[in-house]
């Protein structure tokens, strides 16, 4: 029996290779980053790998996403492009304000300001749209695993490499560390595998755990980085992606201070000490006080949709607790005989006031049962009872509905919008006598995000309690890139 492909970093991908991404998508990627090393001004070019010229002046800029998977993409490409030659201070980074995305006009404004010569997004989406800055946009790589539906692209003009469409679905930071592995033996060095290993084998590593838990199983297609998870323990690891991740849940969105740490850190244990790191501590206490507005917001009783598919909790929080709060109740629920996705949507997360962020997970009662929902077609089926919802959405710039990945996906809407979702999911409306002993929700039709609640809230979890922010199925969870 012929023995399982495996990724190696050492091997040329085949054409005929489809992970992590498709081959041909993967070679126009590598020529995109080799256009940007001082090497290529002296190389034979065409115009489809002509140089691109970095300066202090005219810098790449890149874009990491704010949780861990996004922020340690950005460190395996950011060392990589040192280690091959690129001038740090040809390199900017440019970190996302909060509730916002790429293509906001806020912050296409802050990136043009940094007269980029070329601008690489890393775990932000794969969101169609115009050109990222307009007319005069400069090369732009996209690196995402978020879902990408057929016949979309990205920004227009962009280079996209996405792997949602290569099972098993490699992470962000597997994906950039697929790309960028085999370019540090573009160096001539008899140590280069050993120091791309110890540079950045770890952060592809921590940047998966950070999406799919510490538990995820590195088998063919995907490389084996296990060893790593053996270096430096499921526990570390575990730690080290509550600490990534935890600036970005509070009020302030400190992604700058996770950044910083993270390129600071040589491995996981400096990242961890606030001896050796003096970011540390600010990430103990951001998690500290996350964990603190998670157990505040998290006891909400549900409210379920009249068809039985779906529970809300309501919650308002300045934290960015919501994607953690689905994902506990997703494990929790028990005795909803027709439950497929839990959401918590949150009121007081955007910081204008105008919009409700939602985050969504599958239930566990739905994967005990042997199905497999998916979540982004279940919001869009929702979304299709009013044929106006979803051109309404689009007229709002709410561009972020129903995105990420069809296991955690979620949104951002403005409230008026989320009510009229809320009316159409049909949230605390009684089911009909018929389907009232399966659905295990209901309430009377008042304000939909207020209907009553007349079950007791003890009566939701199982006997073993709520699980816990990171111990969802193993290789589902997830955060949608923008809820």
């Amino acid at each position: 029996m012929p023995t399982a492909w495996r990724f190696d970093p050492l091997q040329p991908l085949e054409a005929s290779h489809t992970w992590p991404a498709p081959a041909a998508d993967m070679a126009a990627a590598t020529t995109f980053l080799r256009r940007l090393l001082p090497s290529a001004a002296s190389s034979p070019s065409t115009s489809a790998d002509a140089p691109i010229a970095l300066s202090m002046d005219t810098p790449l800029v890149l874009l990491p996403d704010k949780d861990a998977d996004g922020l340690c993409s950005t460190q395996v490409l950011h060392r990589t492009l040192l280690h091959l030659g690129v001038p740090p201070e040809h390199i900017k980074i440019h970190h996302l304000s909060k509730a916002t995305h790429a293509a906001s006009r806020s912050e296409t404004d802050k990136i043009k300001a940094l007269n980029p010569a070329a601008v690489i997004l890393l775990d932000q989406g794969s969101r169609p749209g115009p050109p990222l800055l307009g007319k005069d946009t400069p090369p732009v790589l996209v690196i995402d695993h978020h879902y990408l539906h057929p016949g979309e692209g990205g920004p227009e003009g962009s280079l996209m490499l996405n792997a949602s469409h290569s099972l098993p679905v490699a992470t962000s930071a597997l994906l950039t560390w697929c790309l960028c592995r085999p370019l540090w033996s573009d160096v001539d060095s008899k140590d280069t595998s050993e120091l791309a290993a110890t540079s950045i084998d770890w952060l592809a590593v921590l940047g998966t755990c950070g999406d799919l838990s510490v538990n995820v199983a590195w088998d063919p297609p995907w490389p084996d980085l296990s060893p790593e998870i053996k270096r430096w323990t499921k526990k570390r690891i575990g730690t080290a992606v509550a600490l990534l991740n935890a600036p970005r849940r509070t009020p302030d969105f400190d992604v700058a201070t996770a950044y910083a740490s993270l390129a600071a850190a040589p491995d996981p244990l400096a990242l961890l000490d606030p001896h050796k790191n003096k970011h540390a501590q600010r990430l103990y206490d951001a998690r500290n006080a996350v964990g603190e507005e998670a157990e505040r917001c998290t006891h909400t009783p549900p409210k379920f949709a009249k068809d039985g598919r779906l529970a809300v909790l309501f919650i308002n929080s300045a934290y960015q607790v919501h994607p953690g709060i689905a994902t506990r109740w997703s494990g929790a629920l028990r005795g909803a005989k027709k439950l497929q996705v839990v959401m918590c949507a949150n009121t007081g997360y955007s910081p204008t006031g105008t919009h409700t962020h939602f985050s969504c997970r599958r239930a566990g009662a739905a994967l005990k049962r042997g199905e497999d929902p998916n979540i982004i077609e279940l919001l869009h089926e929702y979304a299709a009872r009013d044929p106006q919802f979803l051109n309404d959405a689009k007229g709002a710039k709410a561009l972020n509905f129903a995105r990420g990945h069809r296991e955690a996906s979620g949104g951002i809407l403005p409230h008026k919008l989320w009510e009229r979702f809320v009316e159409l999911m049909e949230i605390g409306v009684s089911a009909d006598k018929s389907e009232a002993g399966s659905s295990s929700g209901g309430g009377q039709k008042t304000s939909p995000s207020k209907a009553g609640q007349k079950t007791k809230l003890t009566s939701f979890f199982a006997a073993k309690g709520a699980k816990k922010e990171d111990s969802n199925d193993k290789k589902v969870k997830v955060e949608e890139s923008a809820a």
